[in-house]
């Protein structure tokens, strides 16, 4: 007596829908591995301009703080220029010399982005922080009143420093339309590109001004 035969292999329709299946999975974890790592990325990019941000109003705050130490009273310390976008102070450094600190924006590398340059005496910018979109020095003066531009740099008792960071590379999912407000009521932007900012603002009491 004979016995019908079964197959257990798999027809050639079956076996084409099982890859048109495996491939749009594999295309749908792909698409969902790009877009993670993408994000992953962006968050990294924000995440260091915030400390680079940090780390230079915390390096800003620290020295001009210190504008006009002297503890001898014997040299004529204080403030030598003042401005909206760059501050110079003199001090009497930890070796007993006269140092004058600026503070100012320049392009360190001519990639035409910004960056916040520290220069001691007579030296070289040195940057203390890239990818700076703008920077503002906003004094309040021994009245209480506040400028961009003293006429009187001895009166300078607070000065307000606010610095505006940027991601370094743009976002190409992302257009920052937003206007950003400084003390002073200066407004920066809307830039209208694919770069992240975020806008950090600080007072500095001068201990050593008017004292």
């Amino acid at each position: 007596m004979n016995k019908s035969s079964k197959s257990n292999g798999f027809t050639l329709v079956e076996l084409l829908v099982a890859m048109v299946i495996t491939g749009i999975v594999s295309a749908a974890i792909f698409s969902t591995f790009l877009f993670q790592q993408k994000s992953y990325l962006i968050q990294e990019q924000v995440a260091e301009m915030q400390q680079n941000l940090r780390a230079a109003m915390n390096m800003t705050v620290r020295d001009i703080r210190m504008a006009g130490y002297d503890p001898d009273r014997t040299s004529q310390t204080g403030f030598v220029a003042a401005t909206g976008n760059s501050t110079s102070y003199t001090l009497i450094s930890d070796n007993d010399t006269l140092k004058t600190i600026t503070y100012s924006l320049y392009d360190s590398s001519a990639d035409g982005d910004n960056d916040i340059g520290r220069k001691i005496d007579a030296g070289y910018n040195q940057p203390i922080a890239e990818n700076i979109e703008n920077m503002e020095f906003y004094y309040t003066l021994e009245d209480t009143t506040q400028t961009l531009i003293p006429a009187d740099l001895n009166n300078i008792r607070n000065v307000q420093i606010t610095i505006l960071a940027k991601t370094g590379r743009k976002d190409p999912k992302f257009k920052n339309t937003k206007q950003y407000t400084t003390p002073s009521g200066a407004n920066w932007g809307p830039y209208n590109d694919g770069f992240h900012r975020s806008l950090l603002s600080t007072t500095v009491k001068c201990r050593n001004m008017g004292s």
